[in-house]
């Protein structure tokens, strides 16, 4: 990162609303072999083995329409941008816990 700027991942609200001209980031968090020698190293090293994270998630209310905004309609391709009207923040969050597993589906 540059240093005096903000990374920020945009999630699947913020995808929907610009007609997918931005497109949600992947996150994943892995805990690998590397990862546990890297800590028992620093724990051999009595070095720290904390590490910070500041992560905040922010969703519209629950039954915010996040269909493409009109105004960013000079951004994104009308046809493609289909894909993405009709759906509720509510709509959105339940997709997304359903893909991972978090809810059942209905």
């Amino acid at each position: 990162m540059p240093e005096g700027c903000l990374l920020l991942q945009s999630g699947k609200t913020f995808e929907h609303i610009t007609g997918g001209y931005i497109h949600a980031g992947f996150h994943e968090v892995v805990y690998t072999e590397q990862t546990k020698a890297a800590k028992e190293k620093a724990i051999e090293e009595d070095r720290s083995t904390w590490r910070v994270s500041s992560t905040m998630f922010t969703h519209f209310r629950y039954n915010v329409n996040c269909s493409p905004l009109p105004q960013l309609s000079h951004l994104y391709n009308q046809e493609e941008a289909k894909q993405y009207e009709g759906m509720t923040s509510f709509d959105i969050l339940m997709t997304e816990l359903d893909a991972t597993n978090m809810v059942t589906s209905n």
